[in-house]
């Protein structure tokens, strides 16, 4: 079973407000509360929530105002299957970086010469290969137009040398646990990047120094001397940039989250 004490003792006696204030991030809403939004870094709202309204279509759906840490930018996401996507795509340890803004889409995908439907999101690997995906709920899969879209976008995939996949309920399902992990991370990613960045050098090189050697999340709360949550995100954050490695991929958070060097920083 997870252990959220490591993440807890992040914000201290604050973390439900932590949790809360991503949550309502994180939640349904309309075009128009979108808009309002004042954030540090504002959304280009124009083009990603046209998007994201013209792809709920008239029936009842969510759209999800979401801080990527990957990225370091807000993004607009139409669902919550593609709020699962993103989710995971932070957590993927092979992923170096991703796209789902519809005008780098386009742009990049015409840049190849593709012309036709567009994938979802675009995923840079630190193997140095591309993915495209194409996000859909298996209730639509199935459905002619979806399975010829694919088609085009598998053909269009190929052609650029890269490779293509679905992201559906199923593997929502399948990764349920590490979705949950990273529920309770992300909002800590978000709400300390600014004290992060004020101090990146400092930090980045104690925890570096720290994790020469396998070590553990619990280790390094004992040995922390700065606020732990700073120290918890400059941790993930090196292992989103491709310097350490965890394993929560296998394995839910807890005090004894290994923490490790990427051997290959790019592997």
């Amino acid at each position: 079973m997870p252990n959220y004490d490591c993440i807890k003792v992040v914000a201290g006696g604050a973390f439900v407000k932590f949790a809360t204030r991503w949550m309502a991030l994180a939640q349904s809403m309309d075009a128009h509360q979108a808009n309002i939004i004042k954030s540090r870094a504002p959304l280009r709202p124009s083009r990603a929530l046209r998007s994201a309204l013209a792809k709920r279509g008239r029936g009842v759906g969510t759209i999800t105002y979401f801080f990527s840490a990957k990225n370091d930018r807000d993004i607009v996401l139409p669902s919550d299957l593609e709020l699962a996507h993103a989710l995971l795509l932070e957590a993927d340890e092979t992923v170096k970086a991703y796209d789902t803004d519809p005008d780098r889409v386009i742009a990049y995908v015409e840049r190849e010469g593709y012309l036709g439907s567009k994938p979802d999101a675009l995923v840079t690997l630190w193997s140095g290969r591309s993915r495209y995906v194409e996000v859909k709920y298996l209730a639509d899969q199935g459905r002619e137009h979806a399975q010829m879209q694919a088609e085009i976008q598998r053909r269009a995939a190929d052609a650029a040398g890269a490779e293509w996949s679905w992201f559906t309920d199923d593997h929502a399902r399948a990764k349920e646990r590490l979705l949950h992990d990273w529920l309770h991370i992300a909002p800590v990613l978000a709400q300390t990047r600014l004290d992060v960045k004020a101090r990146w050098e400092y930090l980045a090189g104690w925890v570096l120094a720290a994790t020469r050697e396998p070590t553990t999340l619990g280790q390094l709360q004992r040995r922390a001397v700065d606020p732990w949550e700073l120290v918890f995100t400059t941790i993930f954050r090196l292992v989103q940039m491709g310097r350490l490695r965890t394993d929560l991929e296998s394995e839910p958070i807890s005090p004894a989250t290994v923490v490790a060097p990427r051997e290959q920083r790019h592997g």
